[in-house]
């Protein structure tokens, strides 16, 4: 398991979603964090092998907070 935090000038969703391909690309499971409907729907669209798939900043906040 690894994170990879993507950072690019102005179009943003466009390098996450080239970085998103190129990891599925090599056979990885990725997943993306956002609350972008269009970046998400990108990502799924990458393949349907269940291997790319976003969640919510609510759910990356869920997880960072203590039980």
């Amino acid at each position: 398991c690894a994170v990879e935090i993507v950072r690019a000038p102005g179009a943003g969703d466009n390098a996450i979603v080239a970085a998103a391909a190129e990891r599925h690309a090599a056979g990885d499971r990725v997943f993306v964090v956002t609350s972008d409907r269009g970046l998400s729907e990108r990502i799924v669209a990458l393949g349907t092998d269940g291997r790319a798939e976003t969640r919510s900043v609510r759910w990356l906040r869920d997880q960072l907070e203590p039980s």
